[in-house]
């Protein structure tokens, strides 16, 4: 007799097989409700697992720096190596942040802000933090400009010429981006186990919230809640109140999305998406995918609501019935951007970034780098598709259509500090 999880396997590959000759894969893996305690097991095991491989990571990181000491001007042979693909609560390869003023922003790897502009990719500014920068940068309304650190400060810069404005010090090393609210709020996730409010003007605390664990990217909803992951997923009110939270052993990677109807989306280490009501909590729907989601759901103007994990899964927004998945083998995708059009973009872990049609998932395009993409890119106006790769110190501009270069612009691969 064949064990259920040969005979899993089995209907696995049957059923991905078969929907490959369609050319729209649409296996649904079979659900089952969520377990607080195994949800927390895979919690613990994805941390330890992670330390190990972040250690690894750390080491080979120095080594290569001392190995490029004396050699500024030379290439490396191989690339700057990358941390683990599935690290949930680090994003050292960040989405840039577009401005209205034709800049794009930049988080990086050597500890600076930069500012490029959009059309061209010329540097227009640079801003120097006392670490790592991990966290993509967030553009207020007025063009203002913030930016998280690994030095325990949330910047807020002047979006035209980098000027700072203020900084606010945290309790520990910031990894996630910040969020804007409508209020004049600015809400930061910190491994402290807080969430915080800062006036975006002045930099000063509005108000703090203890949370159960390291938090995540805030997502603020339709009518100004602002929801967490942090062990639990929190949904506060603009002023700081709890108004209910559900313990589902969320990592800080696992932000959660808000749709326009209020609607809260998030991905559990228990292989779980989950559609909630925004108001109560209450579960809408579940969609089991066999795979830890370790990325943040991305909600595309159509309502199809995309999921990142070994396999990206495009799922109905109002239901969680699948569109289509596109399987991977062996790595995982990023977390996607998504066009007007629906056609979607996505790294993956054999260092390509990939353009797929948003009705089949299949390839329109792919473009190599020398690096792994871990965070989402994004897109402008223009069709300009825009990217970071911190493994070959590049930036990208390509056409959305075709996936051709339009410009790129190198970063140094070394910290400020060092030179």
């Amino acid at each position: 007799m064949r064990s259920p999880a040969r005979s899993f396997l089995t209907l696995m590959a049957l059923a991905f097989s078969a929907a490959a000759a369609a050319q729209v894969p649409v296996y649904r893996v079979p659900q089952r409700p969520i377990n607080s305690r195994q949800a927390a097991a895979a919690q613990r095991r994805q941390q330890q697992q992670y330390q190990g491989q972040q250690q690894q990571y750390q080491k080979q990181y120095q080594a290569y720096l001392r190995s490029q000491q004396g050699k500024a001007s030379k290439r490396p042979q191989k690339p700057v190596p990358q941390p683990p693909l599935a690290a949930a609560d680090d994003f050292v390869n960040t989405a840039p942040a577009l401005g209205a003023n034709g800049m794009l922003y930049l988080a990086s790897w050597n500890h600076e802000v930069l500012a490029l502009d959009q059309a061209t990719g010329a540097v227009r500014w640079k801003f120097t933090t006392g670490d790592v920068l991990n966290a993509s940068p967030a553009v207020g309304p007025d063009g203002t400009v913030y930016a998280a650190s690994r030095d325990k400060n949330v910047y807020a810069l002047d979006g035209t010429t980098g000027a700072k404005k203020w900084q606010f010090k945290t309790g520990g090393p910031l990894e996630t981006r910040p969020a804007v609210g409508a209020a004049g709020l600015v809400y930061v996730g910190t491994p402290d186990k807080k969430v915080l409010a800062l006036d975006a003007k002045t930099g000063v605390k509005r108000w703090e919230r203890a949370t159960q664990a390291a938090a995540s990217m805030p997502a603020v909803g339709p009518d100004g809640t602002v929801y967490v992951s942090a062990g639990k997923l929190y949904a506060l009110r603009a002023t700081g109140e709890v108004r209910w939270s559900l313990d589902l052993g969320l990592l800080p990677g696992q932000a959660p999305a808000v749709g326009p109807d209020g609607t809260v989306y998030v991905g559990t280490p228990d292989a779980q998406v989950l559609a909630l009501s925004g108001a109560t909590g209450k579960t809408l729907w579940r969609f089991s995918t066999g795979q830890s989601v370790d990325y943040p759901l991305v909600l595309g103007p159509d309502g199809t609501l995309y999921a990142s994990a070994r396999s990206l899964f495009a799922l109905r927004s109002a239901s969680g019935q699948v569109r289509w998945t596109r399987a991977g083998e062996g790595g995982g995708w990023s977390a996607p951007a998504v066009g007007a059009g629906g056609d979607v973009y996505a790294g993956y872990s054999d260092f390509h970034l990939y353009a797929l049609s948003g009705t089949t998932g299949r390839s329109r395009w792919q473009f190599a780098t020398d690096g792994g993409l871990l965070c989402f890119p994004t897109l402008g106006a223009d069709g300009t598709v825009y990217f970071q790769v911190q493994g070959d110190d590049k930036a990208y501009a390509l056409n959305r259509g075709t996936g051709q270069v339009r410009w790129t612009a190198a970063q140094d691969p070394l910290p400020s500090a060092a030179k």
